[in-house]
């Protein structure tokens, strides 16, 4: 792994116990500013409806982030089998493994598993009204990707489009604001599908990780014809502020 700096590097791989409980720098200008903040935080409360009439809340999980170059897949390949560390990453939670993963795909200058919801001490779900919170550094022609379960679903989770955002803008200033539009719902192609928040085999009702019936899929964005869910913007906002390095 590069030495790029990244914060918040501890996981979690497991997320049934969880529910158990609770039911560097590039030059002068602008363009100097190359340490980044990513916030990712929930808000969807009772956002996931389901066909028996209730609903229930968005849930996210431990994931990973890289830093990588435009042409990099870093997490996984579009049609594709999903990789045993996307597969840990978006059926029961964690990114460690698919971080260390990541780390010797090339492009990848550095990847880290986060997973600490901000104001707590250790890893777990992210519930409503939480943030993960994760610092890392970037320069001009760089992008980035993350990925995190969508924990009310058998193997679904959230990542930018294509290869990753990229970190800063045509004219060289770092990118800044919500940007959400730029992240969208995949099926890892691992796990059966249920219905998202009422499967058996879904972290929050499953009795251990990795039980469901096996899919033998490839990674591919959600078709919403599977399970219509609402916008992803009703459930997490996910910003990018830019910081100066000293």
């Amino acid at each position: 792994m590069k030495s790029r700096l990244i914060r918040n590097i501890t996981s979690a791989s497991l997320l049934t116990l969880g529910f158990a409980a609770c039911g560097g720098g590039s030059g002068g200008g602008e363009a100097a500013a190359s340490r980044f903040t990513l916030r990712i935080l929930n808000i969807g409360a009772d956002a996931v409806p389901t066909s028996d009439g209730t609903s229930v809340p968005a849930v996210f999980a431990p994931g990973t982030l890289t830093v990588n170059s435009p042409t990099s897949r870093a997490l996984f390949v579009t049609g594709s089998p999903a990789s045993p560390g996307l597969e840990i990453m978006a059926e029961d939670g964690g990114g460690v493994l698919l971080a260390e993963e990541a780390s010797a795909v090339a492009g990848v200058e550095s990847a880290v598993a986060f997973g600490i919801p901000e104001g707590e001490a250790s890893p777990g779900p992210l519930l409503p009204g939480g943030s993960y919170v994760v610092e890392f550094d970037g320069q001009p022609g760089d992008h980035f990707n993350f990925a995190t379960m969508f924990v009310q679903s058998n193997d679904l989770f959230i990542s930018p489009v294509a290869v990753g955002i990229p970190l800063f803008n045509e004219d060289g200033t770092p990118r800044s604001g919500d940007i959400t539009s730029e992240v969208v719902l995949w099926d890892a192609g691992t796990e059966a599908n249920q219905e998202p928040g009422l499967g058996a085999d879904q972290a929050p009702r499953q009795a251990g990780p990795n039980i469901g019936a096996i899919e033998d899929g490839v990674v591919r964005l959600l078709d919403e014809s599977d399970f219509p869910l609402p916008p992803l913007e009703t459930m997490v906002t996910i910003t990018l502020t830019p910081t100066a390095i000293p």
